[in-house]
């Protein structure tokens, strides 16, 4: 449905009177009245978006709001697209309802899509009505990880398809370099037991070190 908010001033040897009538508009173009003197539901303050990384090296998106005002407000509902038409819902949140003071609100993205990510708030009232907020954008490079750690014989890499790998051991020596990433993963059962790090340098620049553990 489309919302339509129209304004009327009377001016009658009196103060500036403002009376607020909301239509809504059926999906066959009929014109229903919604309400008078309709407040809108929430008024947004700030809406940001931060890229974290947790101790286990997992990159996430933090979606955080402030509100000054609520009034018959339901939930929010964040939204997540990569090309700014097809938008995903991945989660939401309950809001206050009625309250005129300012609230806070977070909620975190734990599986961004590699690249740009655009987030938005669709703000939905008790009664149906919805708003949207301005759009934000993080963009995250594509996520490489290790596995098993600790390894025995074959070291698998999730996320990197083409580029240089080299092992280097505690002392900074490179005791292991390839020109190409192997599909199958990197046969280290040669390697002595110990602590190594991994370098991956990907072909359009990226790199990732990270420390394993060869049993």
């Amino acid at each position: 449905m489309r919302l339509h908010l129209l304004i009327f001033f009377a001016l009658f040897n009196t103060p500036l009177i403002a009376q607020t009538i909301v239509y809504q508009y059926d999906n066959a173009g009929n014109r229903i009245l919604r309400k008078q003197n309709a407040p809108l539901p929430v008024t947004l303050i700030s809406f940001v978006a931060i890229k974290t990384t947790s101790s286990s090296e997992e990159v996430s998106g933090v979606l955080s709001w402030q509100t000054s005002t609520e009034i018959n407000s339901d939930y929010f509902k964040i939204e997540r697209s990569q090309d700014g038409k097809k938008w995903l819902n991945i989660g939401d949140v309950k809001a206050n309802g009625d309250k005129s003071s300012s609230s806070y609100y977070s909620f975190i993205d734990k599986s961004p899509a590699d690249g740009e990510n655009l987030y938005r708030l669709k703000m939905i009232d008790k009664d149906g009505s919805s708003a949207y907020s301005r759009i934000q954008s993080l963009n995250f490079d594509p996520q490489i990880s290790f596995y098993p750690n600790p390894v025995k014989d074959l070291l698998k890499i999730k996320g990197a398809i083409a580029g240089v790998i080299q092992l280097f051991n505690v002392s900074g020596k490179s005791v292991l370099s390839l020109g190409n990433i192997p599909a199958n993963g990197v046969d280290v059962s040669d390697l002595p037991s110990g602590v190594y790090l991994v370098r991956i340098t990907l072909t359009n620049g990226l790199l990732t070190i990270k420390k394993i553990v060869k049993q």
